[in-house]
């Protein structure tokens, strides 16, 4: 009877053992599957991690952009600016070598507005006849053709008038030249002029938006 009674507990001892023996895979692929999440969450955190950081650097970079896209705008515009504006230097030159010696010009003013493209300047001054018997009026008349003649040359558009009021009036006064002593008169010639064509600057390269990876 206790042998029959032995026999019948060795399966249930063996069925325990067995229980206990899952039981333990179970515990051990717990606690393998813990650490591997473990893991698996720590580079998830590094990598956030790194984006932010990445994040962070775009913002800057993109900050920096913008400051330089503001700056080469306004490098432009000044650069613009300069090549637009009107050089009086050629005007000075060109009224050096074609005033001649029978004329005096005393005032010389001139204005170039930013907003037109032309401008003007006004000779005043005496001129007188290359002889006694010379028109000092016809002599005004010469140094106004030369005048356009000497600056169609570098400039287009280029018109030289007399003053309507006080253009050319007698100066009642006489000047000494070559020995002779001649009649002046004063004149007072407005000359307009086109400004030079400026080129158009070459546009900056549109920059390429980027995508944060």
């Amino acid at each position: 009877f206790k042998a029959e009674r032995q026999r019948q507990r060795d399966p249930l001892k063996l069925g325990i053992y067995g229980l206990v023996g899952i039981a333990a895979l179970f515990v051990g692929w717990y606690f393998w599957t813990l650490a591997s999440t473990s893991g698996t969450f720590s580079r998830r955190d590094d990598l956030v991690a790194q984006w932010q950081k990445k994040q962070r650097d775009l913002a800057v970079v993109t900050a920096a952009e913008e400051d330089l896209k503001k700056i080469t705008a306004a490098s432009a515009a000044l650069n613009a600016r300069i090549d637009a504006r009107f050089h009086w230097g050629p005007v000075l030159d060109i009224l050096y070598h074609t005033v001649p010696r029978e004329v005096q010009v005393q005032t010389l003013s001139g204005s170039a507005p930013r907003r037109s493209d032309t401008a003007s300047f006004t000779l005043e001054g005496l001129c007188a006849g290359l002889s006694a018997t010379e028109e000092p009026r016809a002599a005004a008349e010469r140094f106004r053709k030369t005048l356009i003649a000497a600056f169609e040359k570098k400039y287009q558009g280029v018109a030289a008038e007399f003053r309507q009021a006080g253009g050319l009036d007698e100066s009642g006064s006489r000047v000494k030249l070559d020995g002779m002593d001649l009649v002046t008169v004063r004149f007072a010639i407005d000359v307009r002029l086109r400004k030079p064509f400026s080129p158009v600057p070459t546009p900056a390269p549109t920059p390429v938006a980027r995508r944060p990876r």
